[in-house]
């Protein structure tokens, strides 16, 4: 009589779960870079937009932005933003703040080192430091305090 028993031994599922962690291991590193990558590109469009708005805000009026708040869109701007850009993106923990020294004393600026900034606060360091190296090829001067996890690219 043949004995044919149906389904798997603890060892052969043990063998699989294994090979699926150690490849799970593998790939989700992977994916979270890429979407980093995307989430920085993201980021850095929404930089490059505001300060191209700014800039022609300066030129129209001669005045820079107000200082806001933490995701908080400067008042003189909120009409020729482009629709999606946001001070504010929650999912990602992540929110900008409009910075205007122009009106401050000398010593003030100079110990900033910046008139006019946009400071980027993450969360998520690895995602602050893709934003990061890509500042560069963006903008003249960017500083990127890991310690606090903000990231200043200067407008002017």
């Amino acid at each position: 009589m043949i004995n044919h028993k149906k389904g798997f031994s603890l060892i052969e599922l043990l063998l699989v779960v294994a090979i699926l962690g150690i490849l799970l291991s593998i790939f989700i590193p992977n994916v979270m870079r890429v979407v980093y990558k995307a989430r920085g590109a993201k980021i850095a469009m929404d930089m490059t937009t505001i300060r191209t708005v700014a800039v022609t805000y300066y030129n129209e009026k001669g005045v820079w932005p107000k200082n806001r708040a933490w995701g908080v869109v400067p008042k003189e701007l909120q009409a020729t933003l482009p629709p999606g850009t946001l001070f504010d993106l929650p999912g990602w923990k992540t929110s900008y703040a409009f910075t205007n020294l122009s009106n401050k004393a000398a010593d003030v600026i100079e110990r900033r080192g910046y008139t006019i900034a946009l400071r980027i606060r993450f969360t998520n360091l690895a995602l602050g430091n893709i934003v990061y190296n890509m500042s560069p090829n963006l903008f003249g001067q960017a500083q990127f305090n890991r310690k606090q996890t903000v990231l200043t690219v200067v407008l002017d």
